[in-house]
């Protein structure tokens, strides 16, 4: 049995190549990373929650991991650069945003 793909949706957000990409566990949000900057997207309004310019973390984003500590509920989003840097958002369930 062969499998069929139709076009979904389209998100706008990047100028230039993306790099990397990773899903939260839960399938709710996307990361991506451009030479312009990392995007993370909502996939359940199909919106962009956090977008952050390579000028405010030192570089591309080159490697993207979404991680979930057992003895809390947050969600962190941790990505590498190529200029060496590792940067770490963490979700405020409360406000529903990111933060650095």
């Amino acid at each position: 049995m062969m499998l069929t793909y139709q076009l979904d949706h389209t998100l706008k957000g990047h100028t230039g190549t993306i790099q990397c990409m990773a899903v939260t566990e839960d399938g709710r949000y996307l990361a991506s990373g451009a030479n312009d900057g990392t995007v993370i997207w909502d996939l359940q309004t199909m919106s962009i929650v956090k977008q952050i310019s390579s000028n405010e973390v030192c570089d591309a984003m080159t490697a993207v991991l979404w991680i979930k500590r057992q003895d809390t509920l947050e969600e962190g989003l941790i990505y590498g650069t190529g200029s060496g840097y590792l940067v770490f958002w963490i979700r405020n369930n409360q406000a529903r945003s990111f933060s650095l």
